[in-house]
């Protein structure tokens, strides 16, 4: 029947989007007016895998980003005093662009109030500037071109809300019936054709309601998921340089306390060294004293007596050297287990250095792989949240539409019972019978749409629940702000 369509999932083509009344607005305040805006676009990478006797097919695996996504906008110049897109700018605010239907749509040439398309691009970087080229051959717009990387990619397209009509079948035909009541029926149908244009209207200006407000839902709960990543991240990024502070801090006492136990060993080195050279000399000076007493007495004996018996003193003499290189070798002896002693010691300071840095390193890359596995995890359990919520939704939104589809039938055929209703009843030769029969099929029919219209609005708020778990899924899984004291207030 003309004017039942469901309008949920048909299309005519009516009023589609035209590519050439747009803007582009800055960090929420600047609007900027464009020649064209190119490269809007979002890809995800995948690893393709062959199986081997597998000819057919390869499998595809998604792959984490591993370049930022660019988009290059054409501007005019000379339009502002500060230049919205400075070179290497971070932008701290969404890009936004607004696409209109056309010009003239809704509310003027420059009514955006409802746009057709909204592209909201986050984490923007201007990354490079082209500037206009200069021809003097021909006239021309001056323009610049801006490349700008970005992270996200949030499109939000709303479908066309305009009149919505469709005229109900004609009532009982042009024939024999026709011209003998149709006077006195035109009067009692032309009003319930009123009524049940206005009531349909109504009810599919509800369900377009509804399906509106379900797309503004999935671009909050995408828009929470992309503020919670950005969270986690950011979280990830705090506690990593938290970590690294701790790091340099836990090896700087280190190499300081290793730095006072070097120093200490050096002390003692050069103490022991200092006191085995004092010996040394010790037994040097002795032996040169006992040395120079001998020589004295042998020239003292020759003097009195060239014939002297010098075998005496010859033996003091060779007792004296004797006891001398024994000295000599207990202190080099002394001095070589010194040698190994503080060898051995110094070694084991350096070793004890060198695992008490492994361990330091150690339990820094413990904890920073735990930092990276909570960030992981926690944005796994969100893109996890969002694509299963994506998967139940997209299985309960085809649920949605068979009971749409089931609800409008239902009540197409409520409408053509009513209408055969009602022209029994403004026919003269009217049957009690067949009007009670009738009567009992509209109501009959009135119970049937009102379970369809029930299993309607169930779906509709099951699908809403299926929002809900998932915004509570990312709401556990985003990390939470510290809370701020008031200002002036002290601890109790």
């Amino acid at each position: 029947m003309a004017g039942y369509d469901n309008f949920i999932v048909s299309n005519t083509g009516n009023s589609p989007l035209v590519n050439f009344n747009f803007y582009v607005r800055v960090e929420l305040a600047v609007d900027v007016p464009c020649k064209s805006v190119r490269a809007i676009s979002r890809e995800l990478e995948y690893e393709y895998i062959q199986e081997g006797g597998l000819n057919d097919y390869i499998h595809m695996r998604r792959k984490p980003a591993s370049k930022p996504f660019f988009i290059e906008i054409e501007r005019y110049i000379g339009t502002d005093i500060v230049d919205p897109f400075p070179l290497g700018a971070d932008l701290a605010l969404p890009l936004l662009i607004f696409v209109n239907r056309s010009a003239g749509h809704n509310a003027g040439p420059f009514s955006f109030s409802v746009p057709g398309r909204t592209c909201v691009l986050t984490g923007c970087t201007v990354t490079k500037k082209t500037y206009g080229e200069l021809v003097g051959g021909q006239s021309g717009i001056l323009t610049d071109t801006i490349t700008i990387a970005y992270r996200q990619l949030l499109v939000v397209t709303t479908p066309f809300l305009g009149e919505i009509s469709g005229a109900l079948a004609a009532g009982p035909g042009d024939g024999e019936w026709q011209e003998k009541h149709g006077a006195a029926f035109k009067k009692t149908y032309d009003k319930w054709l009123e009524e049940q244009e206005a009531a349909k209207k109504k009810k599919l200006e509800d369900q377009l309601n509804k399906t509106n407000d379900k797309a503004a839902e999935e671009a909050k709960l995408r828009a929470q998921a992309f503020d919670a990543k950005m969270k986690i991240e950011k979280k990830a990024r705090e506690a990593t340089t938290e970590a690294m502070d701790k790091f340099r801090k836990t090896m700087s006492d280190q190499a300081a306390k290793h730095k006072e136990e070097m120093d200490a060993f050096e002390e003692r080195r050069k103490s022991k060294e200092s006191e085995l050279a004092n010996k040394e000399k010790k037994i040097q000076d002795e032996y040169d004293t006992a040395k120079a007493d001998i020589k004295a007495k042998r020239e003292a004996a020759l003097e009195e007596d060239p014939d002297a018996d010098l075998s005496e003193l010859d033996a003091e003499a060779s007792a004296l050297a004797d006891k001398y290189l024994e000295d000599m070798e207990k202190i080099k002896e002394e001095r070589e287990e010194a040698r190994k002693k503080f060898a051995a010691e110094r070694q084991e300071i350096i070793d004890d250095d060198i695992d008490a840095r492994k361990k330091i390193t150690d339990e820094h890359q413990n904890e920073m792989d735990k930092i990276n596995k909570e960030a992981k995890d926690s944005s796994d359990a969100v893109d996890k949240a969002v694509k299963d919520h994506s998967d139940a939704v997209a299985n309960k939104d085809k649920e949605t539409r068979e009971n749409a589809q089931n609800l409008m039938a239902e009540q197409e055929k409520l409408a053509q019972d009513e209408k055969e209703l009602a022209a029994l009843k403004a026919s003269p030769e009217g049957n009690e019978e067949k009007n009670a029969e009738k009567e009992k099929a509209v109501s009959e029919q009135k119970e049937k749409v009102d379970n369809a219209q029930k299993k309607l609005d169930e779906s509709l708020e099951e699908r809403k629940a299926l929002s809900d778990d998932a915004k509570k899924k990312i709401d556990e899984n985003t990390p939470k702000e510290p809370e701020k004291k008031p200002e002036g207030s002290e601890d109790e």
